[in-house]
């Protein structure tokens, strides 16, 4: 169950990891 909630934090993280490589990318 730990490991189950420590895998989901860690897609939390590459979600938002994602974000902020789109914003970087998208040209202003």
């Amino acid at each position: 169950e730990m490991v189950r909630a420590y895998i989901r934090e860690q897609e939390k993280e590459d979600e938002r990891i994602e974000q902020m490589t789109l914003d970087i990318d998208t040209p202003l």
